[in-house]
């Protein structure tokens, strides 16, 4: 999956991934980090973010729930604490279209490439304040989004 700027096409590719998981019987399929939305700009994710309760993720729910698979939604830009900063979240659904588990990725991507490249995901996202694992279906599962 390319995650792209644009949701809808996001969240179509998505639910065609689902469709194909669900015709060969997987039972638990994972998503990468910002699998609905990348920003092609600074702060622009600041401007979609959400809560967990929100639009999106319970569309994600539905899908889960329709298709009767666990969901593993890799990284979702979840409102943060404040207006300027968002959680890199991690949301485990199981196949009933609940939320089985939350992580906030704990270990930001902050790094200086030579060259004059500086990447600081600490400017716009607050980090998580403790790791999780859920026991279910899907047996133990430990939750961590890229980099970590």
């Amino acid at each position: 999956m390319t995650s792209t700027n644009d949701m809808e096409a996001n969240f179509n590719t998505c639910s065609r991934l689902v469709s194909e998981a669900s015709a060969a019987d997987v039972n638990l399929l994972c998503f990468p980090e910002a699998f609905s939305f990348v920003s092609y700009r600074d702060g622009e994710s600041l401007e979609f973010a959400e809560p967990i309760d929100g639009p999106i993720m319970q569309t994600y729910c539905s899908l889960a729930r329709e298709s009767n698979i666990w969901l593993s939604l890799g990284g979702f830009q979840e409102k943060g604490p404040d207006d300027k900063h968002l959680y890199n979240t991690h949301v485990l659904v199981d196949g009933t279209g609940s939320i089985k588990s939350v992580y906030r990725k704990i270990h930001l991507f902050d790094v200086d490439v030579p060259g004059n490249m500086v990447y600081k995901e600490s400017k716009l996202t607050t980090p998580g304040t403790s790791a999780f694992h859920c026991c279910g279906g899907q047996g133990r599962l430990g939750l961590m989004v890229c980099y970590e």
